[in-house]
C-alpha cells in the first residue's frame, strides 16, 4: 500500500511539472520563440501524465481495499455493520463511496461480497 502511495505521490508532482512546461511553452508561443509543435507537445505530455495519475490513483485504492479485506477493517471502514445487514434493519447509513467520497472505487470481490449480504438479509427477512 504504502509503495502504490509512493507512486501516486510522484506521478502527481510529474503532472505539476508538466503543466509548468506547458506554461512555458504557451507563453513562448505567444512571444513568438517556439513552434506549436512543442506546445502540442507539451500537451500531450500532459495529457500522458494525467492518464497515470488516474492509474496510479487506482492502483492505491485496490491496495487499500486489499488490506481492508485482509485485516477484516472493509465491512466496519464503510460503515456496514454484519448484524444488521443479515437482520434485514439498518439502523445506520452504509458509507458506500468510503469516508473520501467518490474518488474511491470498490472492487468486484467487495461488491460480490455486499451483493451476498444483501441477498441473505433479503432471504431472512422472507423466511
Amino acid at each position: 500500500m504504502r509503495q502504490s502511495r509512493n507512486q501516486l505521490d510522484a506521478v502527481q508532482k510529474l503532472v505539476a511539472l508538466a503543466r509548468q512546461v506547458l506554461e512555458m511553452q504557451q507563453e513562448k508561443f505567444t512571444r513568438a520563440l517556439c513552434a506549436v509543435e512543442e506546445v502540442i507537445t507539451a500537451q500531450q505530455n500532459l495529457a500522458i501524465d494525467r492518464g497515470h495519475v488516474v492509474r496510479a490513483h487506482v492502483a492505491y485504492a485496490k491496495a487499500l481495499i486489499q488490506y481492508e479485506e485482509v485485516t477484516g477493517t472493509l465491512l466496519e471502514r464503510h460503515n456496514v455493520e454484519m448484524s444488521e445487514a443479515v437482520n434485514g434493519e439498518v439502523r445506520s447509513v452504509p458509507n458506500a463511496l468510503g469516508p473520501h467520497g467518490a474518488g474511491e472505487i470498490v472492487n468486484s470481490k467487495s461488491a460480490r461480497a455486499i451483493g451476498k449480504i444483501k441477498k441473505a438479509a433479503s432471504a431472512e427477512r422472507g423466511a
